[in-house]
C-alpha cells in the first residue's frame, strides 16, 4: 500500500480503488491478454514497477493529472487519467489531446484488451 501512497504523491493522482485492488493482488503482467489473436500486447507495471520505471524524466513530459501504468509495445504509454479513465498516449504526445481513451474502469481495460477492441 506504502508505494501507492508514493505514486499518487509523486503524479498527484488519485489511484481509483479498482487500481489499487489490482495492484494489491497483482504483479506486472507482460505479455499478451489472451490466447485470441486480437488480442493486445501490455507491460502492465505494479506499482512498485511503475515508481521504478516513470520517474522524473517521464514526469517532465507527462500531463498533469496522467498517471503512467505501463507500454504496449509500440511506443504508446498505457496510461490512468483522473477524468477520462484509462488509455493510451504516445510516448511523443502534445499532451493530453493525444490522450486515446479505452475505458472507464480496469476491468473494461482488460476485456477490451483480451478482445483487442481498444480501438473499437
Amino acid at each position: 500500500m506504502y508505494d501507492i501512497e508514493k505514486l499518487e504523491a509523486f503524479w498527484n493522482v488519485k489511484v481509483p480503488n479498482d487500481l489499487k485492488t489490482y495492484w494489491m493482488n497483482t504483479e506486472t503482467f507482460e505479455g499478451f491478454c489472451s490466447d485470441n489473436p486480437e488480442s493486445e500486447y501490455v507491460r502492465f507495471c505494479s506499482a512498485q514497477d511503475s515508481l521504478a520505471e516513470f520517474s522524473l524524466e517521464t514526469r517532465e513530459f507527462m500531463p498533469f493529472g496522467f498517471l503512467p501504468l505501463g507500454t504496449n509495445g509500440s511506443g504508446e504509454l498505457i496510461v490512468f487519467a483522473a477524468d477520462h479513465g484509462y488509455g493510451l498516449l504516445p510516448s511523443v504526445h502534445g499532451g493530453a489531446n493525444d490522450f486515446h481513451s479505452i475505458a472507464n474502469s480496469l476491468k473494461e481495460f482488460w476485456e477490451k484488451s483480451k478482445n483487442g477492441s481498444w480501438f473499437d
